[in-house]
Parts: structure tokens; sequence; C-alpha cells
């Protein structure tokens, strides 16, 4: 929760910040601003969900096993070692989300319901 109001917090700095700068009404480039912020944060959170939930896994896994066999480089290791080299994977497990997401839609239905007062 405390992460989610930091991002809260942020991107109403960045709106504000914005729409001071902008030659348009300070309200609408407020709004906008903030919607803009929103949608990136739900994608960006949308996104992560997906590679954690090892969606593209398999994929990943194909393009290693191609990279081994048509490397030299990794012939020669794994003739000399006896095994094959495993390529670290990149893991998202501590990577909290959510925080992410509740901010992009706080700050979405914010935009959505202030654009229509």
């Amino acid at each position: 929760m405390k992460r989610s109001i930091q991002l809260i917090l942020i991107a109403l700095i960045i709106s504000f910040a914005g729409s001071f700068f902008s030659d348009d009404g300070k309200w609408i480039s407020f709004i906008n601003f903030l919607f803009f912020i929103s949608i990136l944060l739900l994608m960006l959170g949308g996104t992560l969900i997906v590679l954690k939930g090892g969606m593209f896994d398999g994929m990943f896994y194909s393009f290693r096993r191609l990279y081994r066999r048509t490397s030299k480089l990794e012939n020669y290791v794994s003739e000399q070692t006896g095994e094959l080299q495993n390529a670290p994977k990149n893991s998202l497990k501590g990577l909290s989300i959510n925080p992410i997401i509740i901010s992009g839609a706080a700050l979405f239905f914010f935009s959505l319901i202030a654009a229509y007062m």
C-alpha cells in the first residue's frame, strides 16, 4: 500500500509539472498527463504479469538451445567440461507488481472521473 501511494504521488507531481509547462488549459493538461501516466503504469504492470507468469519461457528455452547448437564457443566449452552450460534465467519472482497495477488503476479512474467534472 505504501508503494502504491508513492507511485500515485510521483505521478501527480509529474502531471502537475507537465501541465504547468503546457500552453493549454491547466486542468485539461493535468488530466491528460495523469491519464497517460496511468495508462503507462497499467501497460507496464500487464507486461510484467505476462513475463512473471512464464508465458515466454518455452520460447526463450528454444532460443537458448538453438544458440547452444550453433555457437562454436559453446561447443568448445561443453566438450572441455563434459556438460552443457545453462544460461542464467532472468527471475522476476521478487518483484511486486500489485502496487504498479493498483496505482495505475487508481490514477486511471481518478482521471476518468476528473475529465467529466
